[in-house]
C-alpha cells in the first residue's frame, strides 16, 4: 500500500507543478527525484540513474529520431508537401473532420513515440479549415494516434502478450478487433462536438491526379513505415535516410541546411524526452512497480477484478504497454491450469493499455500537448469519458464471453 501511495504522490506532484505553470522537464526530474529520496535511494544512486539514463541506447535513438522528424517536418512544410498531403486528401475524401483522424492514424502505423510529433503538424494543418481548440487537436493527434495498438501485429506489446500467453496472433488479434472499432468511434464526440468547419470543403472527383499529389506528398511518411517495419532498419536511422534524400532532392545548400537545423532544432522537447525517460528509470530503480501484484493480491480482490486494477496501475505508472504486457501477463498464467484464455488476456489488455493512455509518463500524450501548446487537464478530461467507455465495453464483453 504503502509504495502504490507514494507513486501516486509522484504523480500528483508532477500534475500540481504543471497546474502551476513549472516546465514539464522540471517537473519531471524534481518529481523523479523525489521520488527517489521517499523509496530510500541515496543521492549518488538517483544521480547514476540520470547519467545512465542520458547515455543510454534508448534515450540517444529517441531523441535522435524526434530532432530528425522536427527537421523532415520543416523540409515538408518549406517544400509545401504537408499542405498539398492535406488538400489533396481533403478533395478526396471531403470531410475535413475524416482527414484529421486519418492523418495521425496513419502515422501511427509507425511503434514510436516521435509518431505524435509527426503527425502533430498534419492535424494543424488540417484544422485550418476549423475552429478546434489546442487541446482537441491534441485529443485527435493523441488519441487516433493509438487506435492501432490493440490490432497491429508489429506493435511490441501485441507480440509480447501473444508470446507470454502462447495464444495464436491471430486469436488475440482478434478479440481486441472491437475495441480498435470502438476507440476509432469513441473519438468522434469527444473531438468534433461543438467544433465548426469554417471553410468547407466541396468533394472531388477521386481522380488520378489527387492521387498522384496525396502519394507523392505522403511518400517520406510511407518510406520510413517500411524502412522501420519491413526492412527492420533503427527508427532514427530510417529517419535520417529520408531527410538525406530530401536534402538532395531539394537541392539545399549548407547554408540553407544551417537554417533549417536552427528553425527546426527545439532544446525544450528533448529536455522533455530525456526527463521523461529519466523519470521513469528512476521508477524503475526503485523496485516499487514490482510490488504492485502482491499489493493488489493482498487485498483480498477477485482474480478477474486483480486483472483489471493491475495491469492498469502498472501502465499508468510507466506509460509503456510493453511494461505492463511483461510485468502483469504472467500472473495470467497462473489463473488458468488449461492455459489463458483470450477473453481473460483481451480484458488485461484494454485495462493496460487504457492505463497508459492516462499515464501523465506518457511520452505521445506529453509531446503532443507541447507542440499544440494545450492545457494538459483539460486534454486528461476529454481522455476520460472515452477510457473509461472503453473499460465499461472490455467488462461486458468479457462477461458475455465468459
Amino acid at each position: 500500500m504503502l509504495d502504490f501511495m507514494k507513486i501516486m504522490g509522484a504523480f500528483f506532484l508532477i500534475v500540481l507543478m504543471l497546474r502551476l505553470k513549472v516546465p514539464l522537464y522540471k517537473a519531471m526530474l524534481t518529481s523523479g527525484l523525489a521520488l527517489g529520496l521517499v523509496f530510500g535511494l541515496s543521492p549518488q544512486a538517483i544521480a547514476l540513474t540520470g547519467a545512465k539514463s542520458l547515455v543510454d541506447l534508448t534515450t540517444i535513438t529517441l531523441a535522435s529520431a524526434l530532432t530528425l522528424i522536427m527537421f523532415l517536418e520543416n523540409i515538408m512544410r518549406r517544400t509545401k508537401m504537408l499542405e498539398t498531403m492535406v488538400t489533396s486528401l481533403k478533395n478526396l475524401i471531403g470531410n475535413v473532420r475524416i482527414v484529421m483522424a486519418i492523418l495521425p492514424a496513419l502515422v501511427g502505423l509507425l511503434p514510436s513515440a516521435g509518431g505524435a510529433v509527426f503527425s502533430a503538424p498534419m492535424v494543424e494543418e488540417v484544422s485550418r479549415d476549423t475552429n478546434l481548440s489546442p487541446e482537441k487537436k491534441s485529443f485527435v493527434n493523441y488519441w487516433y494516434r493509438h487506435v492501432w495498438e490493440y490490432i497491429f501485429p508489429l506493435y511490441p506489446s501485441i507480440i509480447l502478450a501473444a508470446q507470454i500467453t502462447e495464444l495464436p496472433m491471430q486469436q488475440l488479434i482478434l478479440f481486441l478487433v472491437p475495441y480498435a472499432v470502438a476507440a476509432a468511434l469513441m473519438g468522434i464526440p469527444i473531438a468534433f462536438s461543438g467544433e465548426k468547419v469554417v471553410k468547407k470543403v466541396e468533394k472531388t472527383k477521386a481522380n488520378q491526379e489527387n492521387w498522384i499529389s496525396f502519394v507523392g506528398s505522403i511518400y517520406p511518411v510511407i518510406m520510413i513505415i517500411l524502412a522501420v517495419l519491413v526492412v527492420q532498419i533503427n527508427i532514427a536511422v530510417s529517419i535520417g535516410l529520408v531527410v538525406f534524400l530530401l536534402l538532395l532532392i531539394n537541392q539545399y545548400n549548407i547554408a540553407q541546411i544551417k537554417e533549417l537545423v536552427r528553425e527546426a532544432f527545439s532544446a525544450e522537447i528533448i529536455l522533455m524526452v530525456i526527463s521523461v525517460i529519466v523519470f521513469k528509470d528512476i521508477l524503475l530503480q526503485t523496485g516499487s512497480v514490482e510490488t504492485l501484484p502482491a499489493f493488489f493480491a493482498s487485498l483480498g480482490l477477485p482474480p478477474e477484478l486483480i486483472l483489471i486494477l493491475l495491469p492498469f496501475a502498472v501502465g499508468m505508472a510507466t506509460g509503456m504497454s510493453q511494461a505492463f504486457v511483461a510485468t502483469t501477463f504472467p500472473i495470467l498464467l497462473g489463473m488458468s491450469a488449461n492455459g489463458v484464455l483470450p477473453e481473460l488476456a483481451a480484458l488485461a489488455y484494454v485495462s493496460g493499455f487504457m492505463g497508459v493512455m492516462l499515464s501523465p509518463v506518457h511520452l505521445c500524450l506529453i509531446l503532443t500537448v507541447e507542440v499544440f501548446r494545450a492545457d494538459l487537464g483539460k486534454v486528461y478530461k476529454m481522455l476520460l469519458a472515452p477510457c473509461s467507455l472503453q473499460m465499461v465495453l472490455a467488462v461486458l464483453l468479457f462477461i458475455l464471453m465468459r
